[in-house]
């Protein structure tokens, strides 16, 4: 029983980060995009400003790793392969399906949480 509340309070830690790095990531883009900067740089340039927090947040209150270049270099491996694929399907359903940019990106990185949990638990901030 309480390996699954230590689960459950880790998923919410992990559901808030991800939480303020999406609201982060989302102001940035909406800005950005509204500044006239290309859909693709304003998702990336968003995504790079949230995942240094999103780094931080995870490795310090969720996962409780010990601040190292290799945790980082992992993280930032994983965040991005998720970029390539949250820039992919973003620019799939935007410029293919015609679907508004910014319900676009709320689909995609919802898409995205789940991926995103189990690999940083099991690759970035595993236990040696």
């Amino acid at each position: 029983m309480k390996e699954i509340t230590n689960l459950t309070h880790a998923l919410a830690r992990f559901g808030m980060g991800s939480l303020l790095s999406f609201f982060l990531d989302s102001m940035l883009f909406v800005i950005l995009t509204k500044a006239g900067m290309p859909l693709l740089l304003s998702n990336i340039l968003a995504r790079v400003v949230s995942a240094c927090f999103n780094y931080t947040y995870n490795r310090c209150i969720v996962f409780h790793g010990e601040a190292s270049v290799s945790s980082a270099l992992r993280y930032f491996a994983l965040a991005t392969i998720i970029l390539c694929l949250n820039s992919l399907f973003l620019d799939m359903l935007v410029t293919m399906m015609g679907v508004n940019p910014y319900a676009a990106k709320i689909f995609v990185e919802c898409a995205m949480f789940l991926l995103s949990w189990m690999a940083q638990g099991c690759f970035v901030f595993a236990s040696k």
